[in-house]
């Protein structure tokens, strides 16, 4: 039966590629629509991902379940179609928020919103696969590659066709259509597999019992690439405006993993990706103990990142069991991933105060070697997997001593010079996983000793608070300078708040906030017209408090609870707002949607809400500044804060003032800290009111005209094209 069984492929071969594409088009498509709900943090992605990994899991489950019951189960899988048609994504809609459980919020606006399509989806794509061995297929592994091209069509059709040119709404409609195609494709197969000979049914050819370990070691082979794909995704996306361009490439690269490992060239590739294992691992050390963070090395990390998973998961591939015990297969490398989810969307933020899982799973990576048969491990073998580390460390540190008391000490020399030193050892080990591990791992943990501000050699000094929870990590630094003791607010790497001691220095208004600086300015001005209601999204120190009025009313929006505690908590580290603004209202939650719900009008709107150096799109889009505008008085002006080293914001900021006919202009400034320059942007629908800013000061200059690319709405951003490109424009500090 050559033509039925040729037949019988394709039509597998459509629903499983269909059913893929339309698992992986909704996860961006849902943590797009859930992320200015939240402020437009990082660890949005991370949740939706354990949502998903939780889902696939349960679907996985359901397979394994109903594996050896194909024809007696058809009803049920037609039943859960049937009832997945009822709760298909509709137009999304605000959720409660709780500051201090936001991931939970999240996780159950997910399960409301697409719980039952994606379980669906999950569970069909590996029955699907199943029933296709059941008809005597040769080589029922061919449908996953066909799955992850599905996933990795989706991924990479998103964000470079879907998201810029379709509306959300026509997303929804298109994606709820496709499953509808997909339902009718399951219920084919299910017909036309059931039309062939029982002869032909191999359900349990091959099947035999699994062992605990073997499926131990499919759980584990799966969970550290899964989490080191999450953590590399939270670590570039900390400076980097998250978005479903930036997900994706991670997750694609993580799937484009998965179809190398599962094709014919899979034991090639992986030894292929074994030669490069050494060099990933001497790059991944330079940049991470270096903390080389920027835009720039975001490619990097994604490249030696791609190697590990793809070591990792050909491992994976080639333990993969005979077609009777798939259903368990994929059951172990589903709970993998949601173990992965749970890891970096939950346990890591309460159990770490720095991205320390990225750093951990990379470790943990090379643990992962091909199966060695008649090699045993002596005693010297097993010594030296301890020594050698060891001996690392007392010499990377006993250089640092040496270096430090010879009076010629550098920190960042000396710490490339042990890099230097230990990339020959790396390459030399490399191929033996456990002393690779744990020789990368010492010198990971001496070199965040050795800039981790905790120790009498550091380049930095002593924190007095580092934590880390859904929004980021945020971190206090005490350092004496040159114009006295200051206090440091940092959020992920870059400095958003400083205050000096003293009963005069305490009270002024410092880096981008001083009196020379755009709102300062403006804030002057405005105090000088008798305006009176001034709003501020995103509290940072409360510097900004230094410039209210006894007679101004302020009010803050900040959707940190930490950063509340901190700077106008019982024992608040920064005094500007107990100083200043004693009185004024703090709201928390996304200022962007809090000031939707206001019923006020604010004659000056501050918006200065970075997530480390990333600002969220949703607070730039043309519906934003919709929102702004219809809380301003008839004369108000909106202040952005738009320094930044990565995108040029004065230009979006252009493109949104023009399509709304607003005055927009543009006070570029030095810090006073360092020298470097500071960018603030005003919006106005009041032409007197522009002119009372360039009056005030001639800093105060007009916008530059930009084309329309650059527009920011709520359907699509174009982070890439507002990349700051071969041009020197304002950035913020970083440490």
């Amino acid at each position: 039966m050559p033509f039925r069984h040729g037949a019988l492929s394709v039509l597998f071969s459509a629903t499983v590629f269909l059913g893929a594409f339309l698992l992986f088009s909704v996860q961006p498509m849902a943590a797009k629509e859930m992320l200015p709900q939240l402020g437009g943090s990082p660890s949005v992605w991370n949740v939706c991902m354990l949502t998903f990994q939780t889902l696939l899991l349960a679907g996985y489950a359901y397979a394994v379940f109903v594996q050896k019951s194909r024809k007696p189960m058809a009803a049920l899988q037609i039943l859960l179609l049937c009832g997945a048609l009822f709760v298909l994504p509709s137009a999304g809609t605000s959720f409660a928020l709780s500051p201090e459980h936001p991931s939970f919020d999240l996780i159950a606006a997910l399960i409301r919103r697409i719980g039952l399509p994606f379980f669906v989806l999950a569970g069909m794509s590996t029955l699907l696969q199943v029933w296709f061995a059941q008809t005597g297929a040769k080589d029922p592994y061919r449908l996953y590659s066909f799955s992850n091209a599905g996933s990795l069509a989706a991924l990479a059709l998103f964000p470079i066709f879907i998201e810029p040119n379709v509306p959300p709404e026509t997303q929804r409609m298109l994606w709820s259509a496709g499953f509808e195609a997909y339902g009718v494709l399951v219920c084919l197969c299910l017909f036309a597999g059931g039309r062939l000979k029982s002869g032909e049914n191999v359900s349990n050819g091959g099947a035999e019992k699994v062992s605990f370990s073997k499926a131990a070691f499919w759980t584990a082979a799966s969970f550290v690439p899964c989490s080191l794909m999450l953590g590399v995704t939270t670590y570039i996306t900390t400076d980097l405006s998250p978005s479903p361009l930036l997900w994706n490439v991670p997750l694609a690269l993580y799937l484009l993993a998965f179809v190398l490992a599962f094709s014919k060239w899979g034991k090639s590739v992986l030894n292929l990706f074994l030669l490069l294992r050494p060099a990933a691992v001497i790059a991944f050390i330079t940049m991470y103990v270096l903390s080389f963070l920027s835009h720039r090395m975001a490619l990097p990390h994604l490249a030696v990142s791609f190697v590990m998973m793809q070591v990792c998961l050909g491992v994976l591939a080639q333990s993969r069991p005979k077609s009777g015990n798939l259903s368990v297969f994929y059951f172990c490398v589903a709970l993998g991933g949601a173990l992965g989810g749970v890891f970096n969307g939950l346990a890591a933020p309460l159990i770490f105060n720095t991205y320390a899982e990225y750093g951990l799973m990379f470790l943990a990576a090379l643990l992962f070697a091909p199966a060695q048969t008649g090699e045993k491990r002596s005693a010297q073998d097993i010594w030296r997997d301890f020594a050698i580390p060891l001996g690392i460390f007392f010499l990377s540190f006993g250089l640092l001593a040496f270096a430090h008391m010879s009076g010629a000490f550098n920190e960042r020399i000396a710490g490339i010079v042990v890099i230097l030193m230990i990339g020959s050892l790396m390459s030399a080990t490399a191929r033996d996983p456990l002393r690779c591990a744990l020789t990368g791992g010492v010198l990971i943990l001496f070199g965040s000793y050795v800039y981790s501000g905790q120790n009498p050699y550091s380049v930095f000094h002593a924190k007095i608070l580092q934590e880390r929870n859904f929004f980021g990590v945020t971190s206090v630094r005490k350092e004496q300078s040159v114009k006295g003791l200051r206090t440091l607010l940092f959020h992920g790497t870059t400095l958003h708040g400083v205050q000096y001691a003293g009963a005069g220095a305490k009270d002024e208004p410092r880096l981008y906030y001083a009196p020379s600086s755009g709102v300062g300015n403006a804030l002057l001005t405005a105090a000088k017209r008798g305006d009176k209601n001034i709003a501020v999204v995103g509290m940072g120190a409360a510097t900004l408090s230094a410039y209210a009025r006894k007679d101004q009313k302020w009010t803050y929006y900040e959707i940190d609870p930490l950063i509340v505690s901190l700077s106008a908590g019982r024992r608040p580290v920064f005094s500007y707002f107990k100083d200043h603004t004693p009185d004024a209202e703090i709201k928390i939650g996304d200022g962007r949607v809090l000031l939707a719900k206001e019923n006020k009008k604010f004659d000056v709107i501050v918006l200065d809400a970075f997530s480390s150096d990333a600002v969220p799109s949703h607070l730039l889009t043309k519906e934003a500044l919709e929102t702004y505008v219809s809380r301003l008085s008839p004369k108000g002006m909106i202040l952005f804060h738009a320094s930044n080293r990565i995108l040029d914001l004065p230009s979006v900021l252009s493109a949104g003032a023009s399509a709304l006919n607003l005055t927009g202009l543009q006070f570029v400034s030095k810090n006073p800290e360092d020298g470097s320059s500071v960018v603030w942007t005003a919006l106005t629908p009041s032409k007197e009111t522009a002119a009372l800013l360039r009056s005030a000061s001639p800093l105060w200059r007009p916008l530059p005209k930009v084309s329309g690319d650059l527009l920011w709405t709520d359907a699509y951003a174009d982070i890439p094209a507002a990349m700051k490109k071969n041009r020197r424009l304002p950035a913020r500090n970083r440490r």
